[in-house]
């Protein structure tokens, strides 16, 4: 099902990741969508998060730290 893109959350390039997740819902499955000078630069994915996260806590995961096997 569609989500009303009022309903997405919106970021900047330069924001927290932090800042970003009181924002994310359950209607747009955790993403947000990035915006530099009123034009869509991307979208933020959990995965993203997950990384960003993964980073912050200095936390390398399974896969060391680039989040890929091998790297």
């Amino acid at each position: 099902m569609a989500c009303p893109l009022a309903e997405v959350a919106r970021a900047t390039p330069d924001e927290p990741v932090a800042d970003l997740l009181p924002r994310l819902n359950a209607c747009s499955d955790g993403r947000a969508l990035v915006f530099t000078d009123g034009r869509l630069a991307g979208i933020v994915a959990p995965a993203d998060i997950s990384r960003a996260l993964e980073r912050i806590s200095g936390n390398r995961g399974p896969f060391g730290s680039a989040g890929r096997p091998g790297h």
